[in-house]
């Protein structure tokens, strides 16, 4: 059984372990697509495409091991012409079930501990690289989905960052803005006060 832990909590650096023994590190850290990690001294690369959805293990020299299509709530893993179904068995992605040959569950990949930052799996059957391959994607799908509601939640709340670095204003700001601007520009003038000069201009 397989088991991803952040540490610690404020970075996003994760230590796999195999039933207790340290097996191998990643990196999801933000701006970074994809993680590596090294397994038995061999260099792998998880490969994200930001746009479908799609993930893809490679070999030190670049080769494709293993891929997935979009990871959404039922999803497959092809390995060397074999394809892995999984299924989501639980909201907010927090349990994939692998399913077998024969249809019926085979393995389960859980999120578990704070903040559901952990993942659990335990996939048998499965080469040990490619059991890791699919707790990485498991996480980079959680953190796809994270940025995403930030991204949701910052548009709701104010706009995107202007080029300055700034907030924009929100839309409903400019408008009241520009509502009392027009309200201004309608106001009646205040009437002229008469000078001497033109009291002089009205005498006979």
């Amino acid at each position: 059984m397989l088991h991803a832990k952040r540490i610690p909590l404020p970075s996003q650096e994760y230590e796999l372990s195999e039933d207790g023994q340290a097996l191998t590190t990643f990196s999801l850290r933000r701006g970074r697509i994809g993680a590596r990690f090294t397994l038995h001294g061999a260099d792998y690369h998880v490969r994200t495409h930001r746009f479908s959805g799609v993930y893809e293990l490679l070999d030190g020299g670049g080769t494709v091991v293993a891929s997935t299509d979009r990871v959404r709530r039922s999803w497959n893993m092809t390995c060397s012409e074999r394809v892995v179904p999984f299924r989501r068995t639980a909201v907010a992605d927090r349990e994939y079930t692998m399913l077998g040959d024969d249809g019926e569950p085979a393995g389960t990949i859980r999120r578990t501990g704070h903040v559901r930052s952990e993942v659990t799996a335990d996939l048998p059957g499965l080469e040990l690289v490619l059991q890791v391959f699919v707790l990485v994607v498991v996480l980079l799908r959680r953190r796809r989905k994270r940025a995403a509601a930030a991204v949701r939640s910052t548009s709701l709340a104010g706009g995107w960052p202007s080029s300055t670095g700034h907030p924009r204003k929100p839309v409903a700001d400019l408008t009241r803005s520009s509502h009392a601007r027009r309200a201004a520009s309608r106001e009646p003038r205040q009437p002229r006060l008469r000078d001497d000069r033109d009291r002089r201009e009205d005498r006979p």
